[in-house]
């Protein structure tokens, strides 16, 4: 067989050149009985006279050397893939041992401060103390101050233990006061002040937001519906008494559900996206902002994100609040 590559005649056999080591491609090969050439080299027997092929020790031995080859190659591969595998678990776990640090190390800085316990008259309420920080609320940056914010709603006994009466339409002093407007709660939280000599205001919806989604430690903002929220689909069309789910991530009932909570701001629809500091809404408007679903609503309006209004002077059995209590 003459060689493509160097021009010289070598046997059928080659399978590469043996000056240039290049790969020589339609390899045949000859019978010694019959002597009929152009036989496949992988040929078992003669098509001429049926004389069976046997290999030569050459390739028995280049057979056995691929095969080899092979094997080590698919081992090397399979060590590549759990090497791999174990590179990714160990990154995952360091990862993961940094952040429980970084947690620690957070809360040796910033240690949980206690819960306020507010007595006015033969009543005491809870508010829950909110470390600041900054945050994404309604789709812009902001930083805000610490503050505290109840840790229930303001309920129909609070109420009339300040003013002096009940308006709400579902009568029980454990359920959240209803059928309050905007206005009437500036009277209550102003009463509440001179009775206690502090500072109670609305939260801001900047505050309310962030005290819905807020974490604290290892706790998650997720949860489901059902364990801490009285919507149209649990509620038997009423309110219910505060505190009969379970609380969010830093410890407050009801922030979704049972009655939609009244915030200080003016409602604005389009928000600025620049960084702000405590923001407070726009200086003027028509309607105040609620926000948090009450027990009339499907869940998808039980959201801390989701944004409605409503003019001051109203007034409806599924709206209520929660105070917010300044820190000097």
């Amino acid at each position: 067989m003459k060689c493509p590559f160097c021009g010289q005649e070598h046997p059928d056999t080659y399978k590469r050149c043996p000056e240039t080591g290049d790969k020589i491609e339609q390899q045949t090969k000859s019978c010694s009985i019959c002597k009929e050439a152009g036989i496949p080299l992988n040929a078992k027997f003669c098509p001429n006279c049926g004389h069976e092929f046997h290999l030569s020790k050459q390739d028995m031995l280049d057979d056995d050397l691929q095969s080899m080859l092979v094997r080590l190659l698919r081992e090397k591969f399979e060590d590549l893939n759990k090497i791999t595998e174990l590179e990714k678990i160990k990154q995952q776990q360091e990862e993961e041992l940094k952040e429980i640090q970084k947690q620690k190390e957070l809360e040796l800085l910033e240690p949980d401060i206690e819960p306020q316990i507010i007595k006015v008259g033969g009543l005491s309420f809870t508010m829950i103390h909110v470390r600041g920080g900054q945050s994404i609320i309604c789709g812009r940056d902001v930083n805000l101050s610490s503050f505290y914010i109840g840790q229930t709603l303001v309920t129909q006994a609070l109420w009339k233990t300040v003013m002096g009466y009940n308006p709400s339409c579902f009568k029980d002093d454990l359920r959240p006061v209803e059928c309050v407007s905007w206005e009437d709660c500036q009277i209550f939280l102003r009463t509440l002040n001179q009775k206690t000599g502090k500072k109670f205001r609305l939260p801001t919806e900047a505050e309310w937001e962030y005290a819905a989604t807020k974490k604290r430690g290892k706790a998650q903002c997720s949860y489901i519906l059902q364990d801490v929220s009285w919507f149209a689909e649990n509620s038997h069309r009423q309110t219910q008494q505060v505190a009969t789910k379970q609380p969010n991530a830093i410890g407050l009932y009801d922030m979704l559900g049972n009655v939609w909570e009244w915030c200080s701001d003016y409602y604005q629809e389009r928000i600025s996206t620049f960084l702000e500091t405590n923001p407070t809404g726009p200086e003027r408007g028509y309607e105040r902002v609620v926000r948090g679903g009450a027990w009339n609503g499907y869940a998808s309006a039980c959201s801390a994100t989701k944004r409605f209004s409503k003019k001051p002077d109203f007034s409806g059995n599924t709206i209520g609040l929660r105070i917010v209590l300044e820190i000097d």
